[in-house]
Parts: structure tokens; C-alpha cells; sequence
């Protein structure tokens, strides 16, 4: 196998991800007790004994904290491991563009801040919301049924668009439905049982005439009429015609999409300038494509940048997950084929800033960072936080 391993074999008793802004995400082993906590460049750590937290969105991370009572209570945390305020009966949303959503299970509303922790709207409703992208935000309103009443707020918590749209979990409308719904000043909405393109304000900019569709990236988006798909730019012109039975969505310059079998690069033009037997991913013009009964990575020219060596190869956020042939799970590794996580695992339970959090039975995990450092550990050791592991 071509690819590097970093990994030590370094069983210390702490661990840290990356340096972002001056902060690094720390795993601590003290007593035989397992604590998480922040390392900054100075040297100095801050760690929280009976608290966890996530990734931070924004300069912030949500915050769990049951050190005073039995039941986690919420906050967030800035990149000092400041608290932005007590933790309360709260659930949490992540920070984007200064704004976060939470539910007060108290007081049983919906409330908007900012990033002083100031409420800047109150709801009476109770929302599940996304985040927030080119300034608006998705909320939903649902009910025990499939069917979700959608609208987006801007950051005044002021309704732009009203709950006039809805999305029936029975119908397989949205490709690509998720963090970011506004793209490129273009939101996909469903109408009846097509779905269409609105403006921030509310505008119809493409009609309601599609089966399915994807996000605009680049000023082009993936579309579909009946079973097949096609490409459509933002002016709602057919870039690529509606012959193609599948698609895979990436951020690249070229568009994945299958006909007869037979998956195709093809590019803002309509011309095909690759083609090949699967792909499973597209990420900064790198395809992840299938040759024979081996996986690799091959750039938009055609050149190869990971061998066809692996039984499994697909991106997933920073780093490719991949398998091989004489291993028994999956692992991680970049671009330069360097092992992040050793292919042995059966699950990879974390990724974020550098950290990886990985399980290769069923009675231990292990936390790997990218200078190849690894931090071993007894799922008892994670009692401090090891309700939000299991």
C-alpha cells in the first residue's frame, strides 16, 4: 500500500487538535478520568470536569454541563473558554453570522441571539431552525405527522418568508436540503409536489416545475423532471439536458451524473471529459471514482491523486474515509495519502479541528490527532463525559 501511516503509536496521556485562532480542542487523561478542556498557544489549558462540548461554529461551541445537577444543562463556550452565559434548561443551536437559535424548555418558546448572549427575538412557537447563510435562516414548524411547514427569518428574527411552503418527508424533493438553504442568493422551497427557487424576498425566480433539485453552486444547480436529471443555471436554462438517472453532488467543476450505467464528468459546457465504472464524491475537483474493483482519486484532468488501491474511498469533510483489502474496518486519510485513523476501525464517532475520534471495538476509543499522536481509552474513562459518547 501506498499510503503513509503517522501514527507513533503514542499512548500519552493528552491529546489536542488543531491550533485555530490561538485554541486547540484538548483530551486529558487525569486519575484515570477523562476530561476535555482547551490548550491555548501559550502553554496554558483550561479544562471542564463534568462538561462536554461540540465543534465551534462562529467562535462559539454548544456547551453541556451536568457538574451542579443530574440533567445536562446548556450554554456556549467562546475560543477563551469563556461561558457566554450560565448554563440553563436550553437547547442549544450552532452560531452562524453572530446569530444562534435555542429552545427554552422553561418557558417552552423559541428565542434568537446574538453572540453577547442578548435575546433579539422571542417566538411563542416552538421551531426547529437551521443556520443562518447570506444573512436569513430556515425555520420549521412540525407536527407528528411527515409534513413540515418551512420559512426563513432574517437576522431581526423578522419573517421574510412565510410559513406558506411545505416539505412532505413522503416525497424525495430536496438534494442537498441541509445547513447552508440559502445559496447564492437563491432558496429551493417545494410548492405542491415540485419544487422552484425564491429570492430573500420571496420572489419566484425559478418556477415550481421540478421534481428535485440541488443548492446553485457556481451559478449552476443539479435538477430533475420525472426520474431523470439534469443541470439548470440561474437564469433557468438547461445546461445539461434531462437524460441522466443519477448524480452526485460536489463542489468541483465538473458535474457527476449517470446514463446507461455509466457515470460521466461532464462540465459547464454539456461536453463529457471523463468517464468511469461509480463515484462516490466530489470535493475540490477531486473525484473519488471506482476502476476495476479498486477505489482511488483522480482530478478533474484525469490524473491520478490517490491510487486505485482501496476497497471503499469517499470524502467526508476534511479527509477521505477509505478500506483496504487486508484490514477488517475503515480509517481516515488526506489528500497525501497519510493515515489520519488506521484502517482497523468499526466506527469513527468524531471529527473536528484536527481531532479524531475513532472505535475499533467495542470496549475502548481512541482519539488521533493529526501529528500522529494517539490517546487510548476504557469507555469507563470516559465517565466524566460518557453519556454523550454511547
Amino acid at each position: 500500500m501506498l499510503f503513509r501511516s503517522l501514527h507513533r503509536l503514542i499512548n500519552g496521556n493528552a491529546i489536542h487538535g488543531d491550533f485555530i485562532d490561538g485554541t486547540a480542542i484538548l483530551y486529558k487523561k487525569i486519575n484515570k478520568r477523562f476530561k476535555k478542556g482547551l490548550l491555548f498557544e501559550n502553554g496554558t489549558e483550561k479544562l471542564f470536569p463534568h462538561c462536554d462540548f461540540d465543534s465551534f461554529c462562529n467562535g462559539f461551541a454548544v456547551f453541556w454541563d451536568w457538574s451542579k445537577t443530574e440533567f445536562e444543562r446548556m450554554s456556549y463556550i467562546n475560543r477563551k473558554g469563556e461561558l457566554l452565559f450560565e448554563p440553563r434548561n436550553i437547547i442549544a443551536h450552532d452560531f452562524s453570522e453572530e446569530r444562534a437559535f435555542i429552545y427554552d424548555m422553561d418557558e417552552n418558546i423559541t428565542v434568537l441571539i446574538d453572540a453577547n448572549g442578548n435575546v433579539v427575538k422571542k417566538f411563542d412557537d416552538i421551531y426547529e431552525s437551521g443556520v443562518f447563510n447570506e444573512g436569513v435562516c430556515r425555520v420549521i414548524q412540525s407536527d407528528e405527522t411527515l409534513v413540515e411547514k418551512i420559512a426563513f427569518v432574517n437576522r431581526d428574527g423578522e419573517f421574510v418568508i412565510p410559513f406558506d411552503y411545505e416539505y412532505d418527508y413522503n416525497e424525495n424533493h430536496y438534494y442537498g436540503f441541509g445547513r447552508r438553504d440559502c445559496c447564492e442568493g437563491l432558496i429551493m422551497l417545494p410548492k405542491g409536489n415540485k419544487v422552484g427557487f425564491v429570492s430573500k424576498e420571496n420572489e419566484v425566480v425559478i418556477p415550481f416545475v421540478y421534481d428535485g433539485a440541488s443548492h446553485f453552486h457556481n451559478g449552476y444547480a443539479y435538477a430533475k423532471k420525472g426520474k431523470m436529471f439534469g443541470v439548470i443555471d440561474r437564469e433557468n436554462n438547461i445546461v445539461i439536458p434531462f437524460e441522466y438517472e443519477d448524480f452526485v453532488q460536489g463542489n468541483g467543476e465538473v458535474f457527476a451524473l449517470k446514463k446507461d450505467g455509466i457515470w460521466s464528468a461532464v462540465d459547464y459546457n454539456g461536453s463529457i471529459v471523463l468517464q468511469f465504472e461509480d463515484i462516490s464524491s466530489i470535493k475540490d475537483n477531486i473525484l473519488t471514482v471506482l476502476k476495476g474493483e479498486r477505489w482511488g482519486g483522480i482530478d478533474v484532468n484525469g490524473k491520478v491523486i490517490i491510487p486505485f488501491e482501496y476497497e471503499m474511498l469517499i470524502f467526508i469533510r476534511d479527509s477521505f474515509q477509505f478500506s483496504v483489502s487486508d484490514a477488517r474496518g475503515f480509517g481516515l486519510m488526506d489528500v497525501q495519502c497519510n493515515v489520519l485513523v488506521p484502517p482497523n476501525q468499526k466506527s469513527i464517532r468524531t471529527m473536528s479541528e484536527g481531532i479524531w475520534i475513532a472505535s475499533d471495538d467495542l470496549e475502548h476509543l481512541t482519539i488521533y490527532n493529526r501529528n500522529g499522536e494517539t490517546l487510548r481509552l476504557d469507555l469507563q474513562e470516559f465517565a466524566e463525559i460518557g453519556q454523550r459518547f454511547r
